[in-house]
């Protein structure tokens, strides 16, 4: 095998008789990091793992038919479910030919070879496997981008003329990828997607309305209604948009922060379930509590999973410690987290605090800061030394 095995696709071989594997590591050494396996439950382990920890994923996963406990069939079929990016092959004796067609024909396998297996044969194979592998990457990867960068422009876009809403959205995202990251969530994207668009109706809200949202409290009856209407108005932009079903559930099962339905919320996705806790430590921040008050009132409810509660607590612990500087407005650079609002001399609201500076943001602040100046230089965030030319506060 070569000495960087980092380099090489990385591919499970699972088969009850050793002996087999034996040869199957001499017909593939030097072309892929190969993974040998006895028992298909300790494989099916392997590939939930590698899932969890987000490390070390299997570009591919050549089983064989006939073993005891569960069948090479069962095996890629349950890798389909944990990790679909995984190419999956059947290695089949002749006598289950016809178990093989049935298999490939439903869809759950790539390709499946017979036993004995020639080398030029499996390496063959295996090479059109990993190639499938990363065809399914770097599609979903591009989706992944096209999708996000949509989504970012037309959030950016609307934070210009509802800069108080969108902020809040941008809050949302950044704290809700951090837990999905530490919960070891697969397509950590969808749920910073569904934290951004679930804010689109706010822009249907009046200003009471809309303070109600950011502390999660409504002020009456109607505002509540409003409230409450929210994720379907957020649910019917995202019909129109092909291949977001996993956004517009995450969306679609969010509740009240103040009174939500915990059976209904039981029944929804981790994902879902996450961002729901998200959300409801972003309003209990907004009315007041600190950041270790709000968690310790959160674990005390008891509505939210306790895996949920320690990554969320895992990331409010690591940003902790930022300080808050002063700034002037031409030290400010995309990237860059405000502290407070932004507002004009005339106190229009151009951005809101807990917004990141993007380019498109950056340029309004300095647009009006050149022809009326602001309210006052701006308050960021900052984690280590800060930039040349950033004092502290007075």
């Amino acid at each position: 095998m070569s000495d960087s095995k980092t380099a090489l696709p990385r591919v499970m071989f699972v088969d009850d008789e050793k002996h087999l594997l034996q040869g199957v590591s001499r017909q593939v050494r030097g072309m892929v990091d190969a993974e040998f396996v006895t028992s298909p439950i300790v494989a099916a382990q392997m590939l939930e793992e590698s899932v969890v920890r987000g490390v070390g994923s299997f570009a591919a996963v050549v089983s064989d038919m006939r073993m005891p406990g569960m069948d090479g069939a069962a095996l890629l079929k349950h890798a389909r479910t944990v990790c679909p990016d995984t190419t999956r092959l059947l290695l089949t004796g002749y006598a289950d030919i016809e178990s093989a067609i049935a298999a490939v024909n439903e869809g759950n396998i790539f390709r499946f070879l017979t036993k004995p297996c020639s080398t030029p044969a499996l390496q063959a194979a295996l090479v059109d496997a990993i190639e499938q592998n990363q065809l399914i990457r770097d599609r979903r990867e591009l989706l992944e981008l096209t999708l996000r960068g949509a989504v970012e422009a037309l959030v950016e876009t609307l934070s210009m003329t509802h800069p108080a809403a969108f902020s809040r959205a941008t809050r949302l995202r950044r704290i809700a990828r951090e837990v999905a990251d530490r919960l070891g969530l697969t397509d950590g994207w969808r749920i910073e997607v569904a934290a951004q668009l679930g804010e689109i109706g706010v822009v249907t809200l009046p200003p009471e309305a809309l303070e109600a949202l950011t502390r999660g409290v409504p002020a009456n009856a109607a505002v509540a209604s409003m409230l409450e209407a929210l994720p379907d108005l957020a649910d019917g932009v995202l019909s129109r948009i092909p291949r977001l079903e996993v956004v517009r559930e995450i969306v679609r099962a969010q509740e009240p922060v103040d009174r939500p339905d915990l059976a209904r919320l039981a029944a929804a996705s981790k994902a879902a379930r996450a961002l729901q806790a998200v959300r409801e430590f972003d309003a209990m921040i907004a009315r007041g509590y600190d950041q270790d008050s709000a968690l310790e009132l959160m674990w005390q409810r008891a509505r939210h999973d306790d895996d949920i509660l320690d990554a969320l607590q895992s990331v409010v612990s690591a940003n902790q410690g930022v300080q808050i500087r002063e700034v002037d407005v031409d030290f400010l650079r995309p990237g860059i987290v405000l502290a407070a609002d932004v507002r004009t001399d005339q106190g229009v609201l151009l951005a809101s605090h807990g917004h990141v500076l993007t380019e498109e943001l950056l340029a309004r602040i300095r647009n009006f800061a050149a022809l009326g100046g602001l309210e006052s230089r701006p308050l960021i965030l900052v984690r280590d030394t800060p930039p040349e030319g950033i004092s502290g506060p007075p």
